[in-house]
């Protein structure tokens, strides 16, 4: 999820977006901070992927960090679903392929050339090291990955069901106690 982060973070310095300008750079900012924090992290000793959901709860802790009404113009949520829809968009290892192949594309190796991954970066090296470790896996590597992402993305619908009933069971509850319906 990390790569295809980083992929959504070059697009949104570019004109590939569906977001007005003002959005699209809240956006990037936003995905700076978070995928700093990711890419640290995953370049520790012994790094641990963060689950979908925590991810999100990060997106929306940076756009609204003080539990108002967001900052900067910055809609948390409507960045997480763009992410969300684009990461279900991957239904085969082919797409895989494309992934790491738009990300080794993104990776600028002048430096005059405008990026928002420039090889000699934090992101850039860290891209650099994911495009060469997908391009020396094998192919049945590359079929697992696809796999585990599968299961990452269905772990994440499976806690997103739960959250849903928990918080239907939350207004039953209180009717209950109460007898009164709950607005």
């Amino acid at each position: 999820s990390l790569c295809y982060l980083l992929v959504q973070y070059t697009e949104l310095g570019s004109q590939e977006h569906e977001l007005d300008p003002d959005r699209a750079q809240a956006a990037q900012q936003l995905l700076f901070e978070a995928l700093l924090r990711e890419v640290q992290i995953a370049t520790a000793q012994q790094p641990r992927q963060k689950a979908l959901w925590e991810l999100r709860r990060d997106i929306l802790a940076l756009c609204d960090p003080g539990g108002g009404s967001g900052s900067g113009g910055c809609d948390g949520e409507a960045i997480w679903q763009i992410c969300l829809d684009r990461l279900r968009e991957f239904d085969s290892p082919d797409a895989l392929f494309d992934l790491f192949h738009g990300l080794e594309i993104a990776i600028a190796r002048e430096p005059g050339e405008a990026s928002s991954l420039h090889a000699s970066g934090l992101f850039g090296q860290f891209a650099r090291r994911c495009v060469l470790a997908f391009k020396a896996a094998s192919f049945e590597a590359a079929v697992k990955l696809f796999e585990a992402f599968t299961a990452y993305l269905e772990e994440f619908d499976r806690a997103e069901v739960a959250e849903a009933k928990a918080e239907a069971a939350v207004p039953a509850a209180a009717v209950a106690a109460t007898g009164n319906e709950v607005a």
